[in-house]
């Protein structure tokens, strides 16, 4: 993924989950009101707008990684237009001659169609010995994108009720320091619906994991080039299909944290 896009997604993904103030809500508020002319629009008139100082608005963008305002305003007006430009492409190449009742069909036979091939080649077996590892950790953590999160928080939940810690990190500043306390008996799993999305920080945390001798179990839809470092590696869904995955990584947590219960009375017995 291009620095530009990378950056794009993390000022989204910052501005819907991880506003730390006031201020930083009223510059990225003036910034989306801004979103059609960010080319154009001047540092000054954006403190001014958002009552701030210049000062903190350039912290602000610098926070999210970009060097300078000047960066931010090309980077977030390159990753706007290329987003509409995919976008209305992919539409217009699944979608032009398509009626709208047609449209949310094709759409759930593409969602169904991804469940499917997840379920035609489900491993119980090797779902169970996962569920089994993650039960015997002395911490595990989840990294991924936030949409994968997401899919995964309620497995998180259900191991920290049987006592195992457990954390969740999308937010790619975490993910690092995070691995610098890693320790021996730990569980690294990668959730992954494409390679596109598989950045180089989590690349990063995961080379720290297997350095330190982490248990790793990868998720993911897509092969992955350093997949010989995982002692789990999870196919599931379409390959390529992204987005359907998360249908399917979904339904595999489901799974999970039924299984947590499930291996925990098989234990106990």
């Amino acid at each position: 993924m291009k620095r530009h896009e990378q950056l794009g997604f993390n000022f989204f993904r910052y501005c819907n989950e991880n506003l730390s103030n006031t201020n930083e809500y009223n510059i990225a508020r003036i910034i989306i009101e801004h979103i059609g002319d960010i080319k154009t629009v001047s540092l000054e008139q954006i403190a001014q707008e958002a009552n701030i100082s210049i000062a903190s608005v350039s912290r602000f963008v610098q926070k999210i990684g970009y060097s300078s305002f000047q960066d931010f305003k090309d980077g977030l007006d390159y990753f706007i237009r290329n987003l509409n430009m995919v976008r209305t492409v992919s539409n217009m190449q699944q979608f032009m001659r398509t009626s709208l009742d047609n449209l949310a069909d094709s759409l759930y036979v593409e969602a169904i169609s991804n469940l499917r091939q997840t379920k035609l080649n489900l491993d119980m077996e090797k779902l169970v010995a996962i569920t089994k590892l993650l039960l015997n950790s002395r911490s595990v953590t989840f990294i991924g994108d936030t949409h994968e999160m997401i899919d995964f928080y309620t497995v998180q939940l259900d191991l920290v009720a049987n006592e195992v810690p457990a954390y969740l990190f999308d937010l790619q500043e975490f993910q690092d320091i995070h691995s610098d306390f890693f320790k021996d008996g730990d569980t690294l799993v990668l959730l992954n619906v494409s390679n596109d999305f598989y950045s180089e920080i989590q690349k990063r945390v995961v080379e720290k994991a297997s350095q330190k001798n982490l248990k790793l179990v990868v998720f993911a839809q897509d092969d992955l080039a350093e997949q010989k470092i995982f002692d789990y590696i999870y196919q599931y869904g379409i390959p390529k299909s992204i987005n359907d995955g998360y249908y399917s990584l979904f339904y595999l947590s489901q799974i999970i944290s039924e299984l947590i219960y499930k291996v925990r009375v098989i234990k106990k017995s």
